[in-house]
């Protein structure tokens, strides 16, 4: 006997059309955060596994150890895995289930960091900084693999705190403020029918955030090995940055932009980190404990001008240098004197907005209580240029330390300190005023280097900076990789320590066996 259709109830129907026809009323997607994103290998971290088909089974990859977690009713699941011991660069952490494979991935640095991140099927993948925050202190947030040229909406607690727009990369990044509400609370990322969500916690003012990682709950699966993680990698010890000697190293923050398209990057070298995004808050992170590792004191960091997108990461850079209580401080580097002879009158404006835009943070580096500004030049230069920096510097006080040009000890007006800037030499820079390195110069569309490198030479060279004694004391470059000067750790480069044999260089203060000849 034939049944008749059963009918379904009138809501259930409504529903049905509703997923169809509005974006926002279907069901999550499936994803799985990452806490911590960051840290020394061998660390613990946790993954909570949302959105999974119901109480079906789901493994967790992350090297050659696989975890096996089962989700439950409404598709969670809670695992804790160890980072492999010898891992470097950004390991993934592959969960599969039911067809789906979700990609995580930890940035390896020497300190435990508080990021987090979510990640959906396919690229995306949300990161924000930090998880546990201080009322009314910045949250830094950076997603990638979103749809295009889209309107991206940011809700703290329930409500709307920012809306940005994606790139044509499917690419956002912005700082907001945690809200004053203390207590944990969940954040809201949507563009289209895209729907991520992530955890902060948010704490008194005035209490210190901890850079631990959260404990698991007790009902969380998976079969982590017992050893507790390694010790980190010791930095340097921190002093006073405004203090001479200052060590800097010159930063450039406009990738992806600059690596080009395709398959083909623009540089002969590989970053361990892959072709990154100065945009990503658990790469800033990375680089900030790279930096330190090498005994940095201060980064002096790329800038175009107001407006600029070397303007505002460098607001994202100081963001995430608090939120890490990294020691190390910014100051820029002036790339429009290079390109031409800005008049007193433009010279004026950019300090002004400096001084009042960056120069009260407590992360901006300062001598004497005056922020720091370094210029670029040209090799038309002459005392004229620093006439009209000395000019544009009337009753704003900073304090500037300019390019150096033929003839420079002559001039009638002095800066408060000259530098040289030129990555094809292994040693340079102006007698008394400060003393620059570099570890190899080899532009992308050059087919030689113009400067080989060398880690020997390199160390040499180290060890002639440190016993200068030269006030300001500069590495060049931290990540200039388009010229290929950068310390940053490459795949070319690599040590056991995972930060690179410039960075050892840099750490040991160039201690170690002397080169062979030619250096």
């Amino acid at each position: 006997m034939l049944r008749p259709p059963r009918l379904l109830p009138r809501a259930a129907v409504l529903a049905a059309a509703l997923s169809l026809l509005v974006p926002g009323f279907a069901r999550a997607a499936a994803s799985v955060s990452l806490q911590p994103a960051a840290g020394p290998a061998g660390s613990l971290v946790t993954l909570r596994g949302a959105g999974l088909p119901a109480r079906r089974a789901a493994t967790v990859r992350v090297g050659s150890r696989k975890v096996r977690v089962v989700a439950d009713r409404r598709g969670r699941f809670v695992a804790r895995v160890r980072i492999p011991q010898g891992a470097k660069g950004r390991p993934a952490l592959i969960t599969r289930a039911a067809g789906l494979r979700i990609a995580n991935h930890f940035a390896v640095m020497g300190d435990t960091v508080d990021i987090g991140e979510v990640a959906g099927p396919g690229r995306v993948r949300l990161r924000w900084m930090p998880v546990r925050a201080q009322a009314g202190s910045p949250l830094a947030l950076h997603g990638v693999g979103l749809p295009r040229h889209r309107r991206v909406l940011i809700s703290l607690a329930g409500k709307r705190v920012a809306a940005v727009r994606s790139t044509r990369a499917g690419r956002f990044a912005t700082v907001v403020t945690a809200p004053t509400t203390v207590g944990a609370l969940v954040g809201v990322v949507r563009a289209g029918r895209l729907r991520l969500t992530f955890a902060l916690n948010v704490l008194a003012e005035g209490s210190a955030p901890s850079t631990r990682p959260p404990a698991s709950p007790a009902s969380g699966t998976g079969d982590p090995a017992k050893a507790p993680a390694p010790a980190p990698v010791g930095p340097a010890p921190d002093k006073p940055t405004d203090q001479f000697p200052i060590r800097a190293a010159f930063y450039y923050p406009w990738f992806p932009e600059t690596w080009g398209s395709g398959s083909s990057k623009y540089t002969h070298y590989h970053p361990t980190a892959g072709y990154y995004s100065s945009d990503d808050t658990a790469v800033i992170a990375r680089q900030l404990d790279e930096l330190r590792y090498g005994r940095v004191d201060a980064a002096i960091s790329s800038w175009w001008g107001q407006g600029h997108s070397t303007d505002r990461r460098l607001s994202t850079l100081l963001s995430v240098t608090h939120s890490t209580g990294s020691p190390i401080k910014w100051a820029i580097y002036y790339e429009n004197e290079g390109w031409g002879n800005p008049s007193p009158a433009q010279l004026a404006s950019d300090l002004a907005y400096l001084r009042d835009k960056y120069a009260s943070d407590p992360s901006y580096l300062k001598v004497g209580g005056r922020f720091v500004v370094f210029a670029y030049g040209d090799a038309g230069d002459n005392c004229s240029m620093v006439d009209r920096w000395r000019q544009a510097n009337a009753g704003i006080n900073a304090y500037l330390v300019l390019k150096i040009f033929p003839g420079y000890t002559g001039c009638a007006a002095q800066p408060d300190a000259w530098h040289e800037y030129a990555p094809a030499v292994r040693e340079t820079g102006p007698p008394g005023q400060s003393f620059a390195v570099s570890p190899g110069f080899w532009l992308a569309s050059d087919s030689s280097p113009r400067l080989n490198r060398d880690p020997g030479c390199f160390r040499q060279a180290v060890r002639d900076m440190v016993a200068s004694g030269a006030p300001w004391q500069l590495v060049t470059t931290f990540d200039e990789w388009g010229e290929g000067t950068s310390v940053e750790p490459a795949s070319e480069w690599q040590t056991p320590s995972g930060y690179g044999a410039y960075l050892d260089a840099l750490h040991d203060n160039g201690a170690g066996a002397a080169p062979g000849p030619p250096c």
